[in-house]
């Protein structure tokens, strides 16, 4: 999901690999309206991962779409524990072949204090990924994160809406 003057879309666009071309892929695709949602490509299938819905500050969507083709699209759940944060990231681990989500802001608009990284095989089932003694993580929103050789990298982003540089 796009907008266009903060007025959130729910179509796909495909952009060719020269940048010479932009289309509209999927006009109407089957999620509602969202802000601040997710896009990868995991297992052949695209995958639309949760956002925030128009209106209510609060109304974080836990769901998780996929398509074969991007322009017809299947729910895949609509109850993804990750449900109460925005600003996620979702990162494929092509190593283990899993889909990672992780960090968000809360309702309240403040960080989560607790590290939250979930991961999938299968886009239906996800499992938090216990961190004992994590003291080098902080809680992150405005992130980016990539995947390597297994390995999750997340590069600077806000703890508590403060800006860091620490890779």
């Amino acid at each position: 999901g796009a907008s266009i003057a903060n007025t959130p879309l729910a179509n796909v666009q495909k952009l060719n690999a020269g940048m010479s071309a932009i289309a509209e892929f999927d006009a109407t695709p089957e999620w509602s309206t969202r802000f601040d949602s997710q896009a990868v490509y995991f297992k052949n299938k695209y995958w639309m991962i949760g956002g925030k819905s128009v209106g209510n500050d609060c109304a974080f969507s836990g769901n998780v779409w996929n398509s074969n083709t991007g322009d017809t699209w299947a729910s895949v759940t609509t109850t993804a524990p990750f449900s109460t944060h925005k600003e996620i990231q979702a990162v494929v681990d092509t190593t283990n072949n899993r889909l990672y989500v992780l960090g968000g802001i809360l309702c309240s608009g403040s960080a989560d204090t607790a590290l939250r990284v979930w991961y999938t095989d299968n886009g239906t089932s996800w499992t938090a990924v216990p961190f004992a003694g994590a003291s080098n993580y902080f809680p992150l929103t405005r992130f980016s994160a990539v995947s390597k050789d297994g390995v999750l990298y997340v590069f600077g982003g806000s703890p508590l809406n403060t800006p860091h540089a620490k890779v």
